[in-house]
């Protein structure tokens, strides 16, 4: 089925928001799962945006020159993968609020490199 999305960015610490996508998508449920996906168009080239959710988990794939996987459950912690022609790098995550509603996701993270962190809030909202 096709949705209209919004998918918009906030960083803790510098105060910035950013647009990641507006437009149209497809959802489908697949087993105990709901699949999201949609086509970005960026400065670095397209790219193939898929989430992936159940109850408690949501996942964000993200394939392109760049390719990512994050996956987020409220209050723990998870490993994060990026990967580029250059090698893979692994981010470690920490989940505070992973929030899924039937028209909207919510997600506060962490990305912790040893001491130093950045927190960062994805919100994406759905209209079919």
């Amino acid at each position: 089925m096709k949705v209209q999305i919004e998918v918009k960015r906030y960083h803790y610490e510098s105060k910035e928001t950013s647009v990641l996508y507006v437009g149209e998508g497809r959802i489908c449920k697949e087993h105990e799962q709901t699949i999201i996906s949609y086509i970005e168009d960026d400065m670095e080239g397209k790219a193939k945006v898929t989430i992936q959710y159940s109850d408690d988990l949501l996942s964000i794939y993200r394939e392109s020159e760049v390719s990512s996987e994050l996956h987020f459950q409220n209050q723990k912690a998870s490993i994060g993968i990026v990967k580029s022609d250059y090698g893979d790098i692994q981010l470690d995550l920490y989940t505070h609020v992973c929030r899924i509603d039937s028209n909207e996701l919510y997600v506060i993270y962490e990305v912790r490199y040893g001491e130093a962190k950045d927190t960062y809030r994805i919100h994406c909202l759905l209209n079919a």
